[in-house]
């Protein structure tokens, strides 16, 4: 059985903000295909917790970076991305993606 993927609602905001003209029909398509996850008090919490965490020791999480991160962590899902250098957070299972080549 195929486990549906999970999106950020951050993520869903940064790929309609890069929709073109023209990529509406496709966009919406993807979209309708993900299962957004919930960001609410306690993923607030534990970005909160992040970025000052990491603060203390001089690396800028940004807000949106650690919500996705957390919302992650809290489900016990990985994190698939392109920019692994952004998610640090030792709680948090990054994967790269797309993988780098072999």
């Amino acid at each position: 059985m195929r486990r549906p993927l999970l999106v950020s609602p951050i993520s869903v905001h940064g790929v309609l903000r890069g929709m073109r003209d023209g990529e509406e029909g496709q966009t919406f398509d993807l979209l309708a295909a993900l299962k957004v996850v919930r960001i609410g008090q306690e993923e607030a919490a534990l970005s909160a917790h992040w970025r000052r965490e990491f603060a203390t020791k001089g690396v800028t999480l940004d807000l949106p970076d650690s919500l996705i991160a957390a919302g992650a962590a809290l489900q016990g899902l990985p994190l698939a991305t392109a920019n692994v250098k952004h998610f640090p957070m030792p709680e948090l299972r990054v994967e790269q993606w797309p993988p780098p080549p072999v």
